[in-house]
């Protein structure tokens, strides 16, 4: 499972629609299949899609939130290990 932040992009136009999951995989596909029936809930979306059609659009990940994560505990290990330093001096 793929927790993050993700973009659909038109291709054909570079307009992108941004989105966030805890499984963008799953996500993933609601979309497409929303989109394949005519039934996406955003309608800049959809009538891109109908207008291009699906082969014009691909879904990336911006930013997956546990490597998002591993970053900020590392950070906040260091932030404690300089407080630490400056309350024994």
């Amino acid at each position: 499972m793929n927790i993050g932040i993700y973009k659909i992009q038109n291709i054909t136009d570079n307009k992108v629609y941004i989105g966030s999951s805890v499984d963008i995989k799953s996500r993933q596909y609601k979309h497409f299949w929303m989109l394949t029936l005519g039934s996406h809930y955003n309608s800049h979306l959809q009538s891109s899609y109908n207008k291009f059609g699906k082969d014009s659009f691909i879904l990336t990940f911006i930013t997956l939130l546990t490597q998002l994560m591993d970053i900020i505990k590392q950070r906040l290990m260091s932030l404690d290990e300089i407080l630490l330093m400056q309350m024994s001096n």
